[in-house]
């Protein structure tokens, strides 16, 4: 997964990739319980504790080296932080 979209891009031809996004509107775009063969980048109980505890988390894209050194080391990477 490269990036959190604003619908699912396999059925919408328009949606939108996000850079960055608040908990609570992730929240509200993904299910509220989670379900076997969800297809979400992060889950809706894991997300509803890291809103809580406050941890920021990236969705990105690992298998590019670069794109991983780029954000490792604070650089502009291809990825959406939730945060």
């Amino acid at each position: 997964v490269d990036h959190v979209y604003d619908a699912d891009p396999r059925t919408n031809p328009n949606a939108k990739k996000l850079e960055s996004i608040s908990w609570a509107d992730y929240r509200s775009i993904i299910p509220k319980e989670w379900t076997s063969g969800l297809n979400s980048p992060f889950d809706p109980i894991a997300s509803e504790l890291a809103q809580k505890d406050g941890i920021s988390v990236m969705i990105m894209n690992g298998k590019p080296l670069d794109n991983l050194k780029n954000y490792l080391n604070g650089e502009k990477f291809e990825g959406t932080i939730i945060s």
